[in-house]
């Protein structure tokens, strides 16, 4: 009953399953000509990850995501737009194969639809047998949910059962015509699913997987080594994006992401200092005495260095007599907000430190916060609900549980004054606060 439903559509189901035998050779052979390049090779411009691809591709039957006979699909649209944004995480995307995969969609989009080799296939009464046959070794060991990819895999693999089952030999004949009319485009398709697996492998292994800060020697030694390790995180990201419903492909990459609400924060202002960049920054202001009611044009820089961060150093309503080289309580105001963002005493006095965190440029700023955002991602903070977090600048430690600050207290921390060490005849910083977890 279940091959006699599908009768009526069996070009449809001939015509898949050679292409997808065609695909999985295709993807195959990419894979195995990848594999046999040296890794440093690999790294530069290859298939970096050709070892998982093998393991999921080839011997467990991950099937092509990415892409359809005319291009990328919507997963694999979802994909690059997650790696187009890596370098606002401060990851280079050089090696994300951007250009192949443009040229290889743009390639796949201009080809003409493909076209059966043969659509009047209609199966005789002994080739229905002979399938039915065919069909119920697969039925008895999966089942019959899905029935429609259950007949093409069993019709895909009659070239296998020829001996078995001599009455299906028409099958074989058209699987093997329909493969090599499709193999062309087979080819181009593998290459692009593949680029497109290694860029967000490649991604995968920047945001979180190649940090081994968390994982015992127990666990690696028991893996086989530290490629193992990353290798298996590999391979379940690959699954993940493999099964997730389409809506969800970008999250599985997103939630690669430190899961601390800070990096996401962080993430997010340095959009701003990038905006700050491209409008050119800032000028320098030359240390001053600040007090309420000054005049000079001091007092005036500074007002627009405030203003260009974006702290607000003029009055909310606009005042007939106001003077930007006055410095009024707006200015002191917006002294006193740049204060407590940079972890300065709040009152309005400027230290020589406040100085010169003002004099850093937004290029040297934005650079910082993306130095920054690499080392969350390279720490040992992984989804821990109960952690104390010691804030340097601050001089401040806080204990969080599920989410919530529920502690804050005062901490003693390191000086970074240098000292020359004549005997190693270097500079080092012997009170510094050291890296600690």
């Amino acid at each position: 009953m279940l091959v006699e439903s599908h009768l009526p559509t069996i070009d449809e189901v001939m015509v898949e399953a050679a292409r997808a035998k065609a695909l999985r050779r295709a993807v195959e052979e990419r894979v195995t000509a990848q594999a046999e390049r040296p890794f440093r090779d690999r790294v530069d411009d290859g298939l970096r990850y050709s070892t998982v691809f093998q393991r999921e591709y080839v011997e467990s039957d991950v099937p092509v995501s990415f892409v359809d006979e005319a291009g990328l699909n919507e997963r694999g649209e979802q994909v690059l737009a997650i790696l187009d944004d890596a370098w606002r995480h401060g990851i280079e995307v050089e090696t994300f194969h951007e250009r192949e995969i443009e040229a290889l969609n743009r390639r796949l989009q201009q080809m003409d639809p493909p076209v059966p080799v043969d659509n009047g296939f209609r199966p005789n009464v002994d080739e229905v047998e002979a399938l039915v046959s065919l069909v119920a070794e697969e039925v008895d060991s999966r089942g019959e949910e899905r029935s429609w990819e259950l007949i093409v895999d069993a019709v895909s693999t009659v070239d296998a059962s020829e001996t078995e089952f001599p009455e299906l030999e028409r099958f074989y004949d058209y699987n093997r015509r329909e493969a090599k009319h499709y193999r062309d485009r087979a080819r181009l398709i593998a290459e692009l699913e593949l680029w497109i697996a290694d860029a967000a492998l490649r991604y995968a292994r920047k945001m979180r997987h190649s940090n081994l800060k968390r994982v015992d020697w127990s666990t690696i030694r028991q893996a086989g080594g530290t490629a193992e390790v990353i290798w298996g995180r590999m391979q379940k990201t690959l699954r993940d994006l493999s099964n997730a419903a389409t809506d969800d492909v970008a999250g599985v990459l997103r939630d690669l992401e430190p899961s601390h609400p800070q990096y996401r924060a962080l993430f997010e202002a340095t959009d701003r200092y990038r905006e700050f960049v491209e409008r050119g920054g800032w000028s320098r202001v030359r240390p001053f005495d600040l007090e309420k009611g000054d005049a000079s044009d001091r007092v005036e820089a500074l007002r627009d260095r405030l203003d260009a961060e974006g702290y607000s150093a003029r009055p909310d309503e606009p005042q007939q007599d106001f003077d930007s080289r006055v410095a009024d309580e707006s200015l002191m105001e917006a002294v006193r907000a740049y204060q407590k963002t940079h972890q300065f005493e709040p009152d309005g006095e400027p230290t020589p430190g406040f100085w010169r965190s003002l004099n850093t440029s937004a290029q040297d700023r934005l650079e910082q916060m993306e130095l920054t955002l690499k080392r969350w991602r390279e720490s040992h903070i992984e989804d821990d609900e109960h952690f104390i977090m010691v804030n340097i600048p601050d001089f401040h430690a806080e204990v969080w549980m599920e989410g919530e600050r529920v502690m804050r207290f005062p901490v003693v921390v390191g000086r970074n004054q240098r000292r020359c060490d004549r005997q190693k005849n270097r500079w080092v910083y012997p009170d510094a606060t050291p890296v600690l977890m």
